[in-house]
């Protein structure tokens, strides 16, 4: 029947004529030079294909069959005519470059037809017959075998074997965009390879994505050659038949499972060099897709401006969370076979949000439901078997797959099918009853949850794919399971912005029959530590001899810059130690005590100046915020740079050097201790004095009883001070004095941090005015074993002097920081 015209269109008043496929075909008996000699006859012409731009052209794409009068023979060619609104049909037709081609074609395809391009100017139509192509005019050269058999066998691998004499089969042409031919080759490891030609130059970064997807592991054709002259990818060819070949068969709907993994995994691998799509870009196509309509179908306007209005609105709301992305996939863009799913076609190939290849998907099967090609319940299996690696509720889905209708909804018109209109018409129906609030508020599979996957770091870029449950259920299978894995909940559980971040996953492997389950800590860099840190948790994990459990470590992913380890069961320590629990700071002591006597080899040493060096850089920023946390700031760090050319005794022992109650956690009778990223050979008083001073702070900030923490402290201290009395206590107490100056500096910004710095900074100028006018347990300190840059005083009474003198000058700084017309008299 008659194919349904668009709406007057004044700048293309030929389109009634070029959707009619009988009148097209008088004009072409009437126009070709075959026909006006007797040889041709044209026996059909059928329009299947349009791309329409309202007021300027329009392009249509038919399948002409045509006889050889002296032969008898019947050739299918497709051919193409584009109307112009204005003479850019007949200026090309009169171009050289045109007459170049023209004269190219009758070289390289001297047979039936002989001519193949005509000009209609009672309908400013340009028409082309395949294989002339003025905008792929590459494809009159790549479809002639002499011309593929010279070129092939300088740009193919000789296993591939060279092209026969037979001519390449079309398997896919869009007229001026890109053409893929299936070409038989002989003497080679398969029967054919694929000629994909492009209107651009995007064949070669389409060969390196080839490259990478299959070094990752991902079944995909494999890429042969990029010829640039010819803007020519070729491939070899894979096994298996389209998905959508199986669409009504009872297979189809056990493929969903399979294609969603392929998809997901495809996803999870970086593909350097793409394009980036974001969302603001997918809500421009869809505004084009209403307007589109709208043209065609007028009375439609306002639905579609409205669904699309709609949609963009929900798509600004959602967090862009840009990766691989397949840019048109759907079942005809897979291979199944008794090997599995490969993965085709990658011309669309860009960076942009997950759910939209997802949408694209769900969408084809929606129609595909609709029109009865396949169980309704395959759309199902696979919106269910997808969430399980990309968590989202169905809300959101709903909107991806809605849009994915809306920009599929022209494709009827495209297609040029006889009831067009409805067929559109329907297709916008079934996206706003996507939408409809009955449908897209029931949730629809597993609903996984990401928590503070916003929490995102210009330093730490590899947050976007470590908050992103999908994509890390992807490099958990590679780098550690070797299966199935999905990942259900990602929470960061810390983030220290521009440094590190701790990230917690909820990790369900294998299928959903035997599914075990885990939780994983992962820990990510800014700078290059994550390696070290990882042998270190190793060197720990593996010692013998320690009374504590420690987090196992599992991989380290270095692109990601990721160490993974196990969960350590128990609860946090602070709660019992707030009530007084002195038996467990006599475990606790006993515990680090075990570590530091446990000979495990670390890498790192670390000094008294490394311990100390960093205060001064903290005082300089207190005093900078706050004046008055200032002066007492400055006071302790002249104590500290007294204490620090002391003679002490510096053992080297393995130590945790960040060792405070929130690293430790109980579990009945086990103790866990966490985070040895620090872990260093060094003086077991830093860890000792470390885990008094952040008892203090507890005190200060939670404790109502601050003497029931002084008597854990002192039973802490008494414990260790037992089983080690080789440790130095007034060291400890210096130490300890140190780390109260260090604390301050950390919490002063913090809430009601003012008052717990200055509480900090009166205990810490206490302890180090203490320790500093004591005389040093006896012992001695190698300065060129420990790399001391600093000669030790000859005296301690000159130290007791000097602390004297020090309190008087600071009596001075105190009021010299303020108003000079106010400071009193010396």
């Amino acid at each position: 029947g008659m194919i349904p015209i668009p709406p007057f269109d004044r700048g293309l008043p030929g389109l009634a004529t070029a959707f009619n496929g009988d009148i097209v075909a008088e004009l072409l008996e009437a126009h070709l030079p075959d026909r006006s000699v007797g040889r041709c006859v044209v026996l059909g012409c059928h329009p299947h294909y349009v791309r329409y731009k309202p007021d300027t052209s329009c392009l249509v794409e038919y399948e002409l069959t045509l006889r050889d009068q002296e032969t008898a023979q019947t050739l299918a060619l497709p051919v193409h005519l584009r109307l112009y609104a204005d003479d850019r049909g007949a200026r090309r037709w009169q171009s050289d470059s045109f007459r170049r081609l023209i004269a190219r074609t009758e070289l390289e395809h001297p047979g039936f037809p002989r001519d193949r391009v005509t000009y209609l100017p009672a309908v400013k139509a340009l028409v082309q017959v395949f294989p002339v192509d003025l905008d792929l005019r590459k494809l009159v050269h790549a479809t002639s075998p002499a011309v593929l058999k010279r070129v092939l066998a300088e740009a193919l691998p000789a296993a591939s074997g060279r092209p026969t004499d037979e001519p390449p089969s079309i398997v896919r042409y869009k007229p001026g965009r890109k053409a893929l031919l299936r070409i038989p080759m002989t003497d080679g490891e398969g029967e054919m390879v694929y000629a994909k030609l492009l209107s651009d130059d995007r064949g070669a970064s389409l060969r390196e994505a080839g490259v990478v997807l299959r070094d990752a592991g991902l079944a995909t054709p494999a890429p042969l050659a990029y010829l640039s002259d010819y803007r020519m990818l070729v491939h070899a060819a894979a096994p298996g038949d389209p998905l959508a070949a199986v669409r009504r068969t009872p297979a189809f709907t056990s493929w969903m499972e399979p294609a969603a993994h392929a998809l997901a995994r495809f996803q999870a691998t970086a593909v350097p060099g793409l394009s980036i799509h974001p969302l603001s870009a997918e809500s421009k196509l869809l505004h084009a897709s209403a307007t589109a309509i709208a043209r065609l179908l007028p009375e439609l306007s306002a639905r579609v401006n409205e669904l699309a209005a709609g949609m963009s609105s929900r798509l600004a709301s959602i967090v862009d969370q840009p990766a691989t992305s397949h840019g048109d996939f759907y079942d005809d863009q897979l291979l199944v076979s008794a090997a599995g799913v490969i993965l085709i076609d990658l011309d669309e190939a860009r960076c942009a949000h997950p759910l939209l290849d997802v949408g694209n998907m769900l969408a084809h099967l929606t129609l595909a439901a609709d029109r009865g090609d396949v169980p309704a319940e395959a759309r199902e299996a696979f919106a269910g078997a997808d969430l399980r690696w990309h968590p989202a509720n169905h809300d959101t889905v709903a909107v991806f797959e809605a849009a994915a209708l809306l920009k599929l909804a022209v494709g009827p018109f495209r297609r040029l099918e006889p009831d067009w209109p409805a067929a559109v018409e329907h297709i916008v129906h079934l996206a706003e009853r996507r939408l409809a609030p009955d449908r897209h508020r029931a949730p629809v599979g597993p609903e996984a949850k990401v928590q503070n996957a916003g929490s995102l770091d210009p330093k730490l870029p590899q947050l976007a794919v470590l908050a992103d449950p999908r994509r890390m259920s992807m490099v958990l299978e590679r780098a550690v399971y070797g299966r199935l894995v999905c990942v259900s909940e990602v929470k960061i559980v810390r983030h220290k912005p521009g440094r590190r971040a701790i990230l917690r996953y909820e990790v369900e492997t294998g299928d959903q029959e035997s599914a075990q389950r885990e939780r994983l800590y992962a820990k990510t860099f800014a700078s290059e530590r994550g390696p070290r840190a990882f042998r270190t948790a190793t060197a720990v994990a593996h010692a013998r001899g320690l009374e504590i459990r420690v987090p196992e470590p599992v991989a380290y992913v270095p692109h990601l810059k990721l160490m993974l380890q196990r969960e350590v069961a128990g609860q946090p320590v602070a709660s019992p130690l707030l009530h007084g629990d002195e038996r467990l700071a006599v475990r606790i002591a006993t515990a680090l005590h075990a570590l530091h006597g446990s000979g495990v080899s670390l890498e790192r040493d670390h000094d008294l100046a490394r311990e100390l060096d960093p205060l001064r850089g903290r005082v300089e920023r207190l005093a900078t915020a706050d004046h008055t946390l200032g002066a007492s700031a400055r006071r302790c760090l002249g104590l500290v740079e007294l204490g620090r050319h002391r003679t002490w005794r510096w053992r080297r022992r393995p130590i945790h050097r960040d060792f405070y109650h929130d690293q430790v956690l109980i579990d009945g009778d086990h103790l866990g201790v966490l985070d040895f990223d620090d872990a260093a050979i060094s003086e077991p008083a830093i860890d000792v004095a470390n885990f008094a001073a952040h008892l203090r702070l507890l005190a200060i900030q939670q404790g109502d009883d601050p003497e029931a923490l002084a008597t854990v402290a002192a039973a802490f201290r008494r414990c260790y001070h037992a089983l080690d009395p080789d440790l130095d206590p007034v060291l400890t107490r210096f130490l300890e004095g140190s780390t109260l100056l260090r604390l301050a500096d950390i919490h002063a910004p913090r809430k009601d941090g003012t008052r717990i710095a200055a509480t900090l900074l009166r205990e810490s100028e206490h302890e180090l005015r203490m320790s500093v006018a004591d005389p040093p347990a006896p012992g001695f300190r190698d300065p060129s074993e420990h790399g001391d840059r600093h000669r030790p005083f000859r005296s301690d009474r000159l130290a007791r002097l000097l602390v004297r003198c020090a309190s008087r000058v600071d009596r001075l700084s105190t009021w010299s920081v303020g108003s000079p017309r106010t400071s009193p008299r010396p």
